[in-house]
């Protein structure tokens, strides 16, 4: 696996983004930056803004105002000259193809000199430890290995940033942690990152900073731990830890009470102030075959953070 050439230049600058479609903001004034082989989480509440500007990043949304340069150049310049990789949501794979065929077509694509695209992809499946599958067929692949291919062919033309939307969606926990490590490994060798996610876990574990959106608006942008203290320095949340299934109804109750989903068992609350304000969820939960086995009063993580910035943002204009 190869090592990004070091640029002076900051990997991503949005200035001023703005795109509108009818009374709507998509994006509205967005600035932000992602330091040389820094890694950016953005975050926010569904309709926030953030595929929109993913798709201004990578060149797929029309701007009416503002600018995206990558490592110092136009997107579009950057895109041409192999600066920036994709990697979206939903895989890009061919059934129809092999693992290593899927590979060497996207090199080509991406502009790799023929003479260097079987090397490459040899490096590539031996760095993301899919060796075993070089020769399998897309559709036997495991959810985790298709997304850690896409990756791999997201790579191979050695881009400077890499722009990722939700990566570990709909995975397992132990998928999920094999493509936090090779985004991890990226980073390591000089890649910047962009990823949009609602998995605060996700963003702690990938990114040092975080920008957080609502209405197409950035309502903090900077260290993750510096955003976490700004947005309420003195304040608590409580987090509920849970035995059983959560089915709809609890799931309803949970959410009606302020609680956000953050890991498997776990959910964490502003809207609860205090412990004994467990207790009537408790007593509601539980006949729905859901236990508390734990809660604790602790300083506000990023999920509350998020949350928190998002409903003042709604009082003091109307989201």
């Amino acid at each position: 696996m190869w090592t990004a050439d070091p640029d002076a230049s900051p990997a991503l600058v949005v200035t001023g983004a703005s795109r509108r479609i009818g009374a709507r903001a998509l994006l509205a004034d967005v600035s932000l930056r992602v330091p040389p082989a820094g890694a950016l989480a953005i975050m926010g509440p569904n309709g926030a803004g953030k595929s929109s500007l993913l798709r201004a990043v990578v060149g797929r949304l029309r701007l009416d105002a503002g600018r995206v340069e990558v490592a110092g150049q136009p997107v579009a310049t950057a895109r041409r000259v192999g600066r920036l990789g994709v990697v979206p949501q939903e895989t890009a794979l061919l059934d129809h193809l092999t693992v290593t065929e899927n590979l060497a077509l996207a090199a080509r694509l991406a502009g790799v000199p023929a003479r260097d695209v079987a090397a490459r992809v040899h490096d590539g499946l031996a760095w993301a430890g899919l060796e075993a599958r070089a020769q399998a067929y897309v559709p036997t692949l495991s959810g985790g290995m298709r997304r850690r291919v896409h990756i791999v062919a997201s790579t191979l033309h050695r881009p400077t940033l890499l722009a990722l939307d939700e990566p570990t969606v709909g995975l397992d926990t132990e998928s999920r942690d094999r493509v936090r490590a090779l985004l991890r490994a990226l980073r390591d060798r000089g890649v910047a990152l962009i990823l949009a996610t609602h998995d605060a876990e996700e963003a702690a574990a990938v990114c040092d900073d975080v920008a957080v959106l609502a209405a197409g608006r950035v309502l903090a942008h900077g260290a993750m731990a510096a955003v976490v203290e700004a947005a309420a320095p003195s304040a608590r949340e409580l987090r509920i830890s849970l035995e059983g299934t959560i089915g709809a109804t609890a799931e309803r109750l949970l959410r009606d009470a302020g609680c956000v989903h953050e890991a498997e068992g776990d959910w964490v609350t502003t809207a609860l102030s205090s412990l004994s304000a467990v207790g009537a969820l408790e007593a509601a939960l539980a006949p729905l075959g859901v236990r508390v086995v734990d809660a604790a009063m602790t300083a506000p993580g990023l999920h509350g953070t998020v949350a928190r910035l998002v409903a003042a943002a709604a009082v003091e204009r109307p989201l």
